[in-house]
């Protein structure tokens, strides 16, 4: 039977981690179990850990004030992770996460995911490859909105004209 370790191997946050790191790092993580309709993590909560799904599946929302209304942002199934956005930022959860169907997850503590992220460059790398690819998916969908306007070359800004032109700066050297 493929422990842990095995099965962080296999996903693509933790795949160009050397095996005797996946250990460690399994050893670190821990387990916890969701029935379906339970939260997993609550929209505006603090973000304490990040997690990996060994089992199962999940729902990925998000409530809009404004429109009031909730909106699915996908589903998530095995070696799939989530809550890293919280603690890369050190902002509160931006969604919430609800089991689907019986549910586990393996729990990395902040303490844990800091030190990885400083000493694994590759999960650095894999974390960062993953938010990109979200990021790019959202401009897809908003029609290329948020990251192109990132990029993109500012618009000139209309200026009024000077009614008289200012005064030539004095002339250095001979003259002509």
């Amino acid at each position: 039977m493929p422990t842990l370790a095995d099965m962080l191997g296999a996903t693509v946050l933790f795949r160009e981690v050397h095996p005797t790191h996946r250990e460690q790092i399994a050893a670190a993580m821990e387990q916890k179990a969701f029935g379906p309709g339970q939260e997993i993590v609550r929209e505006g909560s603090p973000g304490d850990a990040m997690f990996l799904i060994v089992a199962g599946r999940v729902s990925v929302t998000m409530r809009s004030d404004d429109l009031g209304a909730t909106f699915d942002l996908g589903r998530l199934g095995p070696g799939e992770h989530f809550g890293e956005m919280a603690l890369l930022t050190g902002e509160r959860r931006s969604a919430t996460v609800t089991a689907l169907e019986p549910t586990t997850l393996v729990a990395l503590a902040r303490p844990v995911f800091d030190r990885l992220i400083s000493q694994l460059p590759q999960v650095s790398l894999a974390m960062a490859r993953g938010l990109a690819g979200r990021l790019a998916q959202v401009d897809r969908e908003r029609g290329g909105t948020s990251a192109s306007r990132a990029t993109r070359a500012p618009e000139p800004v209309a200026r009024a004209r000077p009614t008289a032109l200012p005064a030539p700066p004095p002339q250095r050297g001979r003259p002509h």
